[in-house]
């Protein structure tokens, strides 16, 4: 995907792939950071139900607990940080 690069990933290859779509979709069609983790959010939750968390941003850091297997860290175009994961 342009401009999309994993550093981290945990899940199985449908789901990254769904992922990288979703997110390279997001920021086609969204501007604003907190849209685009709602958006994120809502199609993980539609497609893989359960408690799926998203931060979008510059400059965060974080611990978090996940599930096996639903844990994702890229970035967009260098510039914008997506962290998603299911925690339960």
């Amino acid at each position: 995907m342009p401009g999309l690069e994993i550093h981290v990933v945990d899940m199985e290859t449908e789901m990254q792939l769904f992922a990288k779509n979703k997110i390279t979709e997001a920021f086609d069609t969204l501007s604003k950071e907190a849209k685009i983790a709602d958006f994120l959010t809502s199609a993980f939750f539609r497609q893989y139900p359960g408690s799926w968390n998203c931060i979008v941003g510059k400059n965060f850091g974080s611990h978090v607990v996940q599930m096996t297997q639903s844990y994702l860290f890229c970035t967009y175009n260098n510039e914008i940080s997506i962290l998603l994961w299911k925690s339960g």
